[in-house]
């Protein structure tokens, strides 16, 4: 079929019978019983065929890359598989939502602590550090509302673009119209352990860029970082927020790979011993999760997952290759 001419749309029988008569996916499991059709038609409903089969054929291709041919594995082969997948996806939120729920109360904690005067002091651009030029676009913008690559002399803030905190009274009463009570309590502007909780993790990562170094010093100690380690912690954030958007888009997990806007840190690549490339803006699967677990305890909860799971070794095998795994790495999977 040539490249351009469109694929044709297939029947859920019709998308059966080229995986267990083209492909030969077998409808018998590997304890000799029979596998009802029907269970695959279901899968397919309801995992939608790219993902459960295009998703995973790396996995149990047991043919050349031009080729497909399951003639190893059965239906519930694929299914477990697809399930497995899905198991590890939703660790890796779950150990991501309880590293953000720690990162949000620490720098609320510590900005609190150092600008005591008034609960809304958090609004206060003179409370963070200031952004110049040499900050990275993505900050500045956040800062000031424009890019620093505008050359006119009276440039207009784009409220949209800015960071939460520092728009005006109306617009971030707005954002945070589902802490009602607080607002009403707090004089429409709630203290930062409450506004913080507005925050998604991108701008989260951009708050604590913002923080000076007398805040940001603590923050750090509680996630065992010096401050001069802080360019090191700042990789970690935005590898995890990566992380974060793959899996909360239900993505394919096995299937993704980092392609950072900005080089990891050299010195957290040697701590963590990751295998990456020369630039250090290519990460597998595997090596996000070894930087996760530097600031959240992951390895173990994925132990007991693949230590469970029902999977053949084979597909295990293949699965571990397929995300980046390197047994010297000392994660026993």
């Amino acid at each position: 079929m040539g490249k351009n001419i469109p694929k044709e749309f297939k029947t859920i029988s019709e998308q059966c019978n080229i995986l267990i008569q083209q492909r030969n996916l077998n409808l018998t499991n590997s304890s000799g019983c029979s596998i009802p059709i029907s269970r695959l038609k279901c899968g397919l409903i309801e995992k939608n065929y790219f993902d459960l089969v295009n998703g995973l054929d790396d996995i149990i291709n047991n043919s050349p890359p031009n080729y497909k041919y399951y003639g190893n594995y059965s239906v519930d082969d694929l299914l477990e598989l697809y399930d497995f997948n899905k198991k590890i996806r939703e660790l890796i939120l779950s150990t991501i939502s309880e590293f953000e729920i720690r990162l949000k109360t620490s720098i609320a904690y510590h900005f609190s602590y150092v600008y005591s005067k008034h609960w809304n002091d958090y609004c206060n651009k003179n409370n963070y550090k200031k952004v110049t030029k040499n900050d990275i676009n993505e900050l500045f913008i956040a800062y000031y509302g424009y890019s620093k690559k505008y050359d006119g002399n009276f440039p207009k803030p784009n409220q949209k673009v800015m960071f939460p905190f520092f728009i005006t009274n109306k617009k971030l009463i707005k954002k945070l119209k589902r802490k009602k009570r607080y607002l009403q309590a707090y004089d429409r502007q709630p203290p930062l352990w409450v506004a913080i909780k507005a925050l998604d993790f991108g701008q989260l990562h951009k708050m604590f860029s913002l923080l000076k170094n007398d805040v940001a010093r603590d923050v750090l100690s509680n996630f065992n970082f010096k401050i001069s380690e802080r360019n090191k912690f700042e990789s970690v954030l935005y590898v995890i927020n990566w992380l974060r958007n793959e899996c909360a888009h239900f993505e394919m997990i096995n299937k993704s790979k980092y392609h950072g806007k900005y080089p990891v840190d050299n010195d957290l690549i040697k701590d963590l011993k990751l295998r990456t490339s020369k630039s250090g803006m290519n990460l597998t699967l595997f090596q996000t999760m070894c930087i996760l677990d530097s600031v959240q305890s992951f390895k173990e909860e994925l132990h007991d997952l693949f230590s469970k799971n029902k999977l053949q070794n084979k597909i295990k095998e293949e699965y571990l290759k397929s995300i980046g795994y390197w047994e010297q790495c000392g994660w026993n999977l």
